[in-house]
């Protein structure tokens, strides 16, 4: 009985032991250090929504740019390493984000509590309001939440603005589509009523295509809601850290704002839609 007791007593031991070495190892975080050790910061985005990223060519060569690529370009520099830029699906990122294939992702996210189970955030470091587009000749038709019911709304599929849509005009017909312009290429042929966007997005549609305006029809959302983050995989602390630290920074700089208006007059510049 004595042996049987000290077996057990040691193979304890050595069960604690072993959690015990091991847990250092399931608990470390490398995020910032693969990242500096890489010398890349492997960015995803959804370039199809100037002036936050969009394309654009200079000198005949075709490159990604916008309020939210120069965002991550500032964080690139502050760490030290070169920004490795994928356009892709925005339905797609999120995905690819908990699947860590990249370090972060930039395209006007939003930390809804649906996607802070599966992927890590930023700070907000911008706040946007949404809107409907609609064109000008059916804005007057247009003028509250309930005139949304039974009409066609086209989203972004899988935005923020799908899941408000959802939520706060469960009425209306959704039209969702996988990429911004096509959705706003449907509201200016008249094929669908109006569409839910972004207030930034919205000014620079309206820029792009005169007969376009924005209905008057508040849409009130909470602000953590309309807050744009950076998204990171899970587990991702010591890089969404120095991030958020980098971006206070810039905050307190000004240089949000001002890489906002330098994208809303490049957008316009290149006539991007």
């Amino acid at each position: 009985m004595r042996k049987l007791f000290a077996w057990l007593t040691l193979a304890s031991v050595l069960v604690l032991c072993g959690s015990f070495f091991a847990w250092p190892a399931l608990a470390l975080d490398d995020s910032l250090q693969r990242v500096l050790k890489s010398g890349v910061l492997r960015v995803a985005t959804a370039a199809d929504n100037p002036p936050k990223e969009f394309h654009i060519v200079r000198d005949g060569k075709d490159e990604i740019v916008g309020f939210d690529i120069d965002i991550a370009k500032r964080i690139a520099e502050h760490l030290g390493v070169r920004l490795n830029i994928t356009d892709m699906q925005f339905k797609g990122i999120v995905p690819a984000i908990r699947n860590h294939e990249f370090d972060m992702a930039v395209a006007g996210f939003n930390p809804t509590e649906a996607r802070k189970k599966i992927v890590a955030f930023s700070n907000s470091y911008h706040v946007l309001p949404f809107v409907v587009l609609v064109r000008k000749d059916k804005a007057d038709q247009l003028t509250s939440i309930s005139s949304l019911y039974g009409k066609d709304i086209g989203v972004q599929t899988g935005s923020t603005q799908e899941k408000i849509l959802d939520e706060y005009v469960p009425n209306c017909r959704k039209v969702a589509l996988g990429k911004l312009p096509e959705v706003i290429m449907e509201v200016i042929e008249g094929t669908i009523d109006a569409a839910l966007v972004g207030w930034l997005t919205a000014q620079n549609y309206m820029y792009s295509y005169p007969e376009l305006t924005i209905a008057n029809i508040t849409i009130v959302v909470p602000e953590d809601k309309t807050g744009q983050a950076i998204v990171f995989p899970k587990g991702s602390n010591a890089l969404v850290d120095k991030v958020n630290d980098i971006l206070a920074d810039m905050k307190a700089k000004g240089e949000i704002t001002q890489l906002l208006e330098k994208n809303i007059a490049l957008a316009r510049e290149a006539g991007q839609n």
